[in-house]
């Protein structure tokens, strides 16, 4: 079972390569909520054959503090690095 519209993606990309439809895509960030996920995506996406691929290691929000909020120790937001929500 798909968990994530992330990993829907990751799952629908390797199904096209695995059916043998070549995706051209430019590089991509993939950003997870802490990194685990992208970095695992990062992986299976270049063993099947994709590159430029970049991990966001600390994720988009990134690990949560000592009382668990998160963007207050490192991620994409904390770090001030550019975003838009829609």
């Amino acid at each position: 079972i798909v968990r994530s519209v992330f990993n829907l993606m990751i799952a629908l990309a390797l199904a096209l390569v695995a059916g043998g439809v070549h995706l051209l895509l430019p590089k991509r960030l993939w950003p997870s909520r802490v990194g685990g996920r992208s970095a695992n995506a990062c992986r299976m996406l270049s063993e099947a054959g994709f590159a430029n691929l970049a991990n966001v290691t600390e994720g988009f929000e990134g690990r949560g503090n000592e009382t668990g909020h998160r963007n207050l120790v490192e991620g994409w937001k904390f770090h001030g690095l550019p975003w838009h929500q829609s």
